[in-house]
């Protein structure tokens, strides 16, 4: 659906496609893709077009999606990464890894993130790690070099130069190129510390969630900060994203709500 700052309209009614979506991106063009459980999904603004297996997609259950500058579509799947060009699939090869047996889903070439920096590198979350590509060669950044867990769920470029990562089981941490630094509380008795998002809003502050804890943001070194617990916020975050009002938009398990310091806490649009 889209919301206009007053009413909601389905985009996608009895004709849409697919049940499940989790990636979303607009090419140069003003195309809409959706990443689904049916295979990659474009709307011009009038019509859908699905591309599934039989046109060349590794797999038709797609969990991340970005689309470069020269609007090649990087499609992240359950088996591994491919591009779209707007002609041909070519698979884009990462290595295997060991699959995390703590998720629902998971797989030794599963993807659960793709994001191109503003250097125009392509950044993959995988359970081997966070990988990236330059255009040349393919890197790796692990636990080995600090990473605060191998199943990486989302990467977000910082304003200052580095990058963030929210994990399945160590939580947020940050990379500024030389080492790690964990930004989220520490696991205590032993505990999962997951987070599912991490997002950088334009006033510098760091939005992130911990799975049956609360949503929390930072910013520099300055103290974490937990969202109130009676705005409702939660924990169940998936998505977040700054609209071009400053106005903060959070998704997940527990439906969607806006957030504006320029309103009264927090609401749902």
């Amino acid at each position: 659906l889209r919301y206009d700052g007053q009413d909601y309209e389905w985009l996608a009614k009895s004709d849409f496609p697919a049940l499940v979506v989790r990636a979303i991106a607009e090419d140069k063009h003003g195309n809409i893709w959706f990443g689904s459980d049916a295979g990659l999904i474009r709307y011009d603004g009038n019509s859908y077009k699905v591309y599934t297996v039989q046109e060349g997609l590794l797999d038709n259950n797609i969990y991340s999606l970005s689309i470069d500058k020269n609007n090649k579509i990087w499609i992240g799947t359950i088996e591994g990464v491919c591009t779209y060009d707007g002609v041909t699939f070519t698979r884009f090869d990462l290595p295997e890894a060991t699959p995390d047996t703590t998720r629902i889903v998971s797989g030794s070439r599963m993807v659960y993130s793709i994001m191109i920096d503003s250097q125009d590198k392509v950044w993959f979350g995988t359970d081997g790690g966070a990988y990236y590509y330059n255009g040349v060669e393919l890197s790796n950044l692990s636990t080995k070099d600090g990473l605060c867990d191998n199943s990486v769920n989302r990467i977000t470029e910082s304003s200052q130069g580095g990058y963030y990562f929210a994990t399945q089981k160590g939580g947020v941490c940050y990379w500024d190129g030389q080492g790690f630094r964990t930004i989220s509380e520490p696991a205590t008795d032993g505990e999962l510390v997951t987070s599912w998002d991490v997002y950088e809003d334009t006033a510098g502050r760091v939005w992130f969630p911990i799975y049956n804890k609360n949503t929390y943001y930072y910013k520099g070194e300055a103290q974490l900060t937990p969202f109130p617990k009676k705005n409702c916020l939660g924990h169940t975050i998936l998505c977040s994203y700054e609209d071009q009002k400053g106005q903060l938009w959070f998704g997940g398990w527990s439906g969607l709500y806006t957030y504006s310091e320029n309103k009264n806490g927090l609401s749902i649009p």
